[in-house]
């Protein structure tokens, strides 16, 4: 009875993680509402995930918010770029179906050039946000890192939109499914987003650009 009692129990600990999880999805949500913010946002909760669910480190809200308040700027200007992407791909994708309509091979055509380019659109954005949360890089450097991962590392590229697609169907079907899926489907992906990073990353220990030796490398444990 005394070790059930005990919070560090592995029953405490999966509820502990479980509740955490909730609440950082709750927050994703929450400040995805705006739009303009959907990137920081989801940069927020794949950091936290990472740190705080799969490292045990600190506290989910501190660092969500830590992370969210941190990429504001950049996640938002690309938060912009994707939006704007979107409808213009719609608008493609409407103006290519209205072609097939009147039984013009354009159409066809159309529509398979412009699945590729919301491909390779989606690949960069499904690095950016972990990039973007990871590394401190320039503008143009986290979008370049970005289409190089998702071209260089393409298996992994599929799998993870099928992660996304699967978590967004699955929100569909039972739309209760919104308040965990995605931090789920976040925590999934971050298995194979990380193996990828650790090829681009310096061994624990070694300083990168200038910083001290002795900086926390959680991410790396």
């Amino acid at each position: 009875m005394s070790n059930f009692l005990n919070p560090e129990n592995g029953f405490f600990s999966f509820m502990g993680k479980a509740f955490d999880m909730f609440v950082i999805n709750l927050l994703w949500l929450l400040l995805c509402i705006p739009l303009v913010t959907i990137v920081p946002a989801t940069t927020a909760l794949y950091y936290t995930v990472v740190k705080v669910i799969r490292r045990e480190r600190s506290y989910a809200v501190k660092e969500f918010f830590r992370s969210f308040k941190r990429n504001f700027r950049q996640g938002s200007i690309f938060s912009i770029i994707g939006i704007v992407a979107a409808l213009v791909m719609y608008i493609d994708f409407r103006y290519a179906w209205l072609l097939t309509q009147e039984q013009q091979s354009s159409g066809s055509m159309m529509i398979g050039v412009f699945l590729v380019i919301a491909f390779l659109i989606c690949g960069i954005f499904l690095y950016l946000c972990p990039v973007l949360s990871r590394f401190d890089m320039p503008f143009g450097r986290i979008l370049k890192s970005s289409f190089f991962m998702s071209t260089k590392h393409m298996p992994t590229t599929v799998v993870l939109l099928v992660i996304c697609m699967a978590v967004l169907l699955g929100s569909y079907i039972v739309p209760i499914g919104i308040f965990i899926l995605p931090v789920a489907g976040t925590l999934l992906a971050s298995f194979l987003i990380e193996r990828v990073f650790k090829k681009y990353m310096p061994a624990k220990g070694e300083s990168e650009g200038g910083e001290s030796p002795e900086k926390d490398e959680w991410y790396l444990e």
